[in-house]
């Protein structure tokens, strides 16, 4: 394991995070708030950071898939670990479990808070709030690999991308990853950019455009409102943002091919036909079903649309109490909030890809009943899925429904109603926000206790991460490997020795 190398990524990523820590900084001074509740946190990751990158050099640059898989998760710990230090200092925050969930859960994209009141907090602070939904909805190793010099990543570098990218695999737009990575940072800032325009123009005030563009770019949900979008009550900042969150779940290759013309690869994108396909058929079925909680059809659509829109990106914005619609479009919901967005996109939940190569394998094995010697293998777009990739999504699948039933058996410990912890479960672990019951569109994660709000803070990790690298670091096998590389070869002749007697 090169430590020395994941020493040096962990200490670019506290200094990217210093300095994402300046904007809400600026905004402090221009407020006259508390600047302090961001200066000591920022001169904490210089402190840190600084002396590792200038005296500790690794013998070697490379980075291989275990590498990957455990500079992911420790780097989104030590973000996360750090980034709850604003909050912290506030004062406005009880404990730092609740600091740190509440930045668990903007990193992560999830949206769920444990605050009842976000209106009573500086702005500064709500401020870096919503930026860290958009931090982490292009992922922080994204923007260390675009922002680092050239001479501190090689080509290994794409088991960093794999290790955090959402889906089951990752891939590069041009052939040098630190140019996908800054062209992705160029997308993703631009549309940003004319998701705050179009909600300025929308009559929204200047500070809430860019925190709920930050949030809808980054399909996190955190707002600065207590009735999130609902307080606005404008059809046009509904369909402004219903677009935008549709957007962002989108896989950004879609964008790529659409910059460079290649329409047809568009056409051909199984996974973004099949998440379109969902999408409108979710909104046509809700419409029917809530019609007669609105004054009008064009109410109805407007709200379904939002909604669902809203919680297959799993954004997690609320334009109306959900969880007053009938039981039909809130299981609905719930099966979105399931699948999520595509692959390769800020959403979260198993991603649409993973859902289309499940049920074609479902189907091929229903065939197989009939015609053992049938021959027939998934495809994607007119192309062969390994069967290796299947096992993996299946796998994958296995674990997720494992680490779901574990979740809502530790929260079950609060002894709230099933829906509230089963909700709460989904919401936090496909990385959603709201959920229903207690935790629905008006509700908050505040009455759940420091035990389940750290397993939340776990689930909503696990499920940014897609499992994998927060498994790695924890995985007894793990340890025992750092064991034997500390001890060398002689510890390892030693341990065998007794493991053979």
């Amino acid at each position: 394991m090169n430590y020395r190398m994941i020493a040096r990524l962990c200490a670019f990523c506290l200094l990217i995070e210093a300095a994402f820590m300046l904007i809400p900084t600026a905004y402090a001074v221009y407020a006259g708030e508390n600047v302090q509740s961001f200066l000591i946190p920022i001169a904490i990751a210089i402190a840190i950071g600084l002396p590792i990158i200038l005296f500790l050099k690794p013998r070697s640059k490379s980075l291989y898939a275990r590498e990957g898989w455990f500079s992911a998760g420790i780097i989104w710990i030590v973000i996360s670990l750090l980034g709850a230090l604003p909050f912290s200092f506030s004062g406005m925050f009880k404990s730092y479990i609740d600091c740190f969930v509440e930045i668990v859960s903007g990193f992560t994209t999830t949206g769920s808070s444990i605050l009842k009141t976000v209106e009573q907090l500086p702005r500064s602070i709500l401020m870096w709030r919503s930026l860290t939904n958009w931090i982490g909805g292009i992922g922080v190793l994204v923007f260390l690999l675009a922002l680092m010099p050239v001479s501190e990543v090689d080509m290994r570098s794409l088991h960093l991308l794999r290790a955090e990218s959402p889906g089951p695999t990752a891939s590069k737009f041009v052939p040098k990853m630190a140019q996908t990575a800054k062209l992705m940072c160029i997308i993703y800032f631009v549309m940003t950019a004319l998701t705050a325009i179009a909600l300025v123009i929308a009559k929204m005030p200047f500070y809430d455009s860019i925190l709920h563009a930050w949030s809808a770019a980054g399909t996190g949900g955190f707002s600065c409102k207590n009735l999130s979008i609902a307080y606005y009550n404008s059809t046009a900042i509904n369909y402004i943002l219903g677009v935008s969150m549709l957007l962002f779940s989108v896989n950004f290759i879609v964008f790529f091919n659409l910059i460079i013309r290649q329409f047809k690869s568009i056409l051909k994108n199984t996974e973004f036909l099949f998440h379109i396909a969902v999408v409108v058929v979710s909104i046509v079925l809700i419409t029917i079903n809530i019609n007669r909680l609105f004054p009008s059809v064009g109410q109805s659509v407007e709200h379904a649309f939002f909604q669902v829109t809203t919680i297959i990106s799993t954004t997690g914005f609320a334009s109306t109490d959900f969880n007053l619609w009938p039981t039909f479009s809130k299981s609905l919901l719930l099966l979105l909030m399931l699948m999520g967005g595509c692959a390769g996109s800020t959403a979260g939940g198993i991603k649409a890809i993973r859902s289309v190569i499940l049920l074609k394998t479902a189907r091929r094995e229903i065939g197989r009943l009939t015609h053992p010697r049938m021959v027939n293998p998934v495809k994607i777009g007119g192309k062969i899925v390994e069967d290796a990739q299947v096992r993996s999504v299946m796998v994958f699948f296995i674990i997720y429904v494992f680490v779901i039933i574990a979740s809502v058996l530790l929260l079950s410990l609060d002894n709230f109603d099933f829906l509230t912890t089963f909700s709460a479960t989904m919401a936090t672990v496909n990385n959603i926000g709201p959920g229903f019951g207690m935790v629905g569109a008006t509700g908050n994660f505040s009455e759940f206790s420091a035990l389940s709000k750290l397993v939340m803070s776990f689930g909503m990790l696990l499920g940014r991460l897609e499992l994998y690298p927060i498994i790695f670091i924890f995985a007894p096998g793990t340890f025992k490997m750092h064991f034997h590389e500390m001890t060398g070869d002689r510890g390892k002749r030693r341990i065998g020795k007794r493991q053979e007697g």
